[in-house]
């Protein structure tokens, strides 16, 4: 039964769509599509001529695109599933909390599915594809329609039924780039409060040319802050139209990792906006300019309401479908990549939605691969990786691990877990090009099944490499989630005390350790050019601290995290989930203490550090509040903007803040923590679930050090790699940002050993 005809809904639904008796009884069942050799067979859907408010009534019929004369038709681009469930959840939203998601209070059962008729027979369509269904009947556009949901059978129960599919599905990429358009439905336009003017903005935003920076640099922040920044048209908008504008490109549609081939292999693109259709280079643009603005955080760009940025990704997708149509193809890879932050409903689908953009000719092992019907998770998983291996090489595909990768269960550590979203970003997407850590090693990489070393269940595949102990983990600071304005008050300051724990001079680099400090912070991105004289980067990186101090709550909350209920205590109780540092490291710091350990450890008079910062002890609390509030100022600003002379300076002072020490400081710590070793007393930032024990090694080949956890034969085990002669067992935390290694410093000592490690 196909999971969305399925849905059953009541007699009374059918008597009120004006079906007849015999029409109410039956239920569209579909037949086996040919696959003779020589054909391409698909379906295709046939709109007829109704009034409006009459049930939807379409033919179902087969075409092959292998025929003499290839059908004509358009194909459709849309979020289905996700939406149901998120109606459900925005209309429990809207009940539960109506103060905070008024926008939700409207869309109650409008996500429930609805009645169409197929060749006269009864099949329920999830509403979202519904309402453009009715949209398109009205516009007559007169080309069939080929439609995933009704297209494909969905049927997961029935074997036949799942073998059509995966040929479907393997077909894809020719159906979207066969159609003459993508019709693409972002869904209604009952939460764009400036559906009237909308058009208008569209239009003024076009005016600005903006220019197109790949995805592999366009955060890195040496280029960023070099660039004119594209949000310089917003003071020229109305508050309204950019939230409209971010409020449709966070629409699931932007989530969903199908939507990748469907668009950059698509001949024509149209987007439809409930009734207004919009030509794509103003799209485009629109996502550019809300792009930019995730560069930097106001209240017309709130994180919150731009949501998880997907969108950004349409940029490149768009790009690809010109490039596409000019005969130029990007990288399986790239694609992958773009991906790796998109919503699937089924894991295998973040490999399965983008096979149609895969060179059938050069990859066609890839693509019979992948699609092996009933193939394990982890096989697929791994195939891929091997493929980017072979095509990027393994320092690469290590730099994907993400949060997490050491603690799963159900994949080997040095397989990317496409599941996840990619976090934390690899050093290489800020613009760190210049590390070469051990890339001058000849690197040794092999996968092996476990036959070679007796592995044991779950983990029976790893990756064998060649690497060389650095040193261990001893204590960890505070991850860039736990020290954000409105977390850092239940901060206890060990990153204070983990920088009060280092000498005065960074010995591995013969400088203040307060400069790298701030090198490791920002992986020494400004490092790359040199171009910034190093007296200005110390003053900023010296604000950021005054301003991170002085969040710090010294005097304690008289409501612990996770004590309070409801809205003003949520905050309290996701900053209990937030703050482990003091259970990761095993002990509590006082903040007082902390701070003043770190002031008499690297305080001088050329910093000034003790006067920047000596009256926060005494006014707790004081300057935080001052900070918190400080997002109430700029959207006090905002609001004036209009008729306000200054908004040019407010502008001007956001634009200055893009690329500069706190930003990148910013970008680079988020998802990571700040770390120390054990015996050489390095400094790192590692991704954000690295651990006291967990050792740093160079990997021959590699660009930067990586943070492995001991496991199977080399659990318990301190100091080194060898375990009785066999190599070491672990598994891979991530890449990581070693002061004093990253330029190969270690290597061209000599005192480095590079031994097999085997990786699970």
């Amino acid at each position: 039964m196909n999971t969305i005809s399925g849905i059953w809904r009541t007699g009374a639904e059918k008597r009120q769509a004006g079906l007849s008796a015999q029409e109410q009884e039956s239920t569209f069942k579909y037949e086996r599509l040919k696959t003779d050799a020589g054909t391409s067979y698909i379906r295709l859907l046939k709109l007829e001529d109704g009034s409006r408010g009459s049930v939807i009534r379409c033919r179902l019929f087969d075409a092959d695109l292998d025929a003499s004369t290839p059908p004509r038709y358009e194909a459709v681009s849309y979020s289905w599933r996700k939406d149901v469930l998120r109606g459900y959840l925005n209309d429990a939203a809207a009940k539960l909390f109506p103060d905070r998601f008024p926008m939700y209070a409207k869309e109650g059962e409008a996500y429930n599915p609805k009645l169409i008729l197929c060749n006269g027979k009864v099949l329920h369509v999830q509403r979202n594809l519904y309402y453009f269904l009715v949209r398109l009947r009205a516009k007559q556009r007169g080309l069939p329609l080929w439609i995933d949901a009704i297209c494909i059978e969905q049927d997961e129960n029935d074997e036949e039924a799942k073998k059509e599919k995966y040929r479907q599905l393997a077909m894809m990429g020719r159906i979207y780039g066969s159609a003459q358009t993508v019709l693409v439905w972002l869904g209604e336009s009952s939460n764009i409060t400036s559906m009237p003017s909308f058009p208008k903005s569209l239009r003024k935003i076009e005016e600005v040319q903006i220019e197109y920076e790949g995805f592999r640099s366009e955060y890195d922040i040496v280029k960023v802050r070099n660039k004119a920044p594209a949000f310089a048209i917003l003071p020229r908008l109305e508050g309204t139209t950019v939230e409209s504008l971010a409020r449709l490109l966070n629409r699931d549609y932007f989530q969903r990792a199908w939507v990748v081939q469907e668009l950059v292999l698509a001949r024509q693109l149209v987007f439809f906006v409930g009734g207004m259709e919009i030509p794509s280079a103003q799209l485009l643009n629109a996502i550019q300019l809300i792009s930019a603005c995730g560069l930097i955080h106001t209240p017309l760009t709130d994180p919150a309401l731009i949501g998880g940025g997907g969108f950004r990704a349409m940029t490149h997708m768009l790009q690809a479908q010109q490039d596409h149509q000019n005969g130029r193809t990007w990288p399986f890879d790239d694609f992958l990549f773009l991906c790796r932050d998109r919503l699937a409903s089924k894991p295998e689908d973040k490999i399965l939605s983008l096979l149609g953009l895969v060179d059938p000719g050069t990859n066609r092992s890839l693509i019979q691969e992948t699609l092996a019907l009933g193939l394990p998770l982890d096989k697929l998983y791994t195939i891929v990786t091997k493929f980017i291996a072979g095509q990027y090489g393994w320092s690469y595909v290590l730099s994907l691990a993400a949060v997490g990768a050491a603690e799963g269960q159900d994949l080997p550590s040095w397989v990317p877990d496409f599941r996840d979203p990619l976090y934390p970003k690899p050093f290489w997407f800020y613009g760190c090009t210049h590390f070469k850590a051990a890339s001058t090693v000849a690197g040794n990489f092999s996968v092996d099944e476990g036959s070679r070393f007796n592995l044991v269940a779950p983990f029976t595949r790893c990756l064998v490499l060649s690497a060389s102990y650095i040193d261990e983990v001893a204590q960890v600071g505070e991850s860039h989630a736990e020290l954000r304005p409105k977390q850092c008050k239940y901060a206890d300051g060990h990153f204070l005390d983990l920088i009060a724990k280092l000498e005065n001079r960074y010995s591995h680099t013969d400088e203040p350790t307060i400069d790298a400090v701030m090198k490791t912070l920002t992986a020494d991105v400004f490092g790359r050019d040199n171009k910034i004289p190093m007296a200005k980067l110390q003053h900023a990186f010296i604000v950021w601290l005054e301003t991170t101090i002085s969040n710090l709550q010294f005097s304690r909350a008289k409501t612990k995290p996770g004590k309070a209920i409801f809205s003003r205590a949520a905050s309290k109780r996701n900053a209990a989930l937030i703050h482990d540092c003091g259970t990761i490291n095993g002990t509590r710091v006082k903040p007082r203490e902390a701070l003043a350990a770190f002031l008499t450890a690297h305080d001088s008079d050329a910093l000034s550090l003790r006067s920047r910062v000596k009256n926060y002890p005494r006014n707790a609390g004081v300057r935080g509040a001052e900070l918190a509030e400080s997002a109430e100022a700029e959207a006090k600003l905002l609001n004036q903007f209009e008729a306000n002379a200054g908004v040019a300076n407010f502008w001007k002072h956001i634009e200055q803040q893009v690329g500069g020490v706190g930003w990148a400081i910013d970008q680079m710590h988020q998802h990571r923590r700040l770390f120390r070793t054990r015996q050489h007393n390095f400094i790192g930032l590692a991704s954000r679930n690295v651990r006291p024990g967990d050792v740093v090694c160079l990997v021959a080949g590699t660009d930067t050090p990586f943070v492995f956890r001991r496991t199977g034969n080399s659990a318990g085990v301190t100091g080194g790699l060898s375990h009785g002669g066999n190599p070491s067992q672990v598994r891979l935390v991530g890449s990581a940002y070693l002061h004093g290694a990253m330029q190969g410093e270690l290597v061209q000592s000599g005192n480095v050993d590079f031994v097999d490690l085997l990786v699970l």
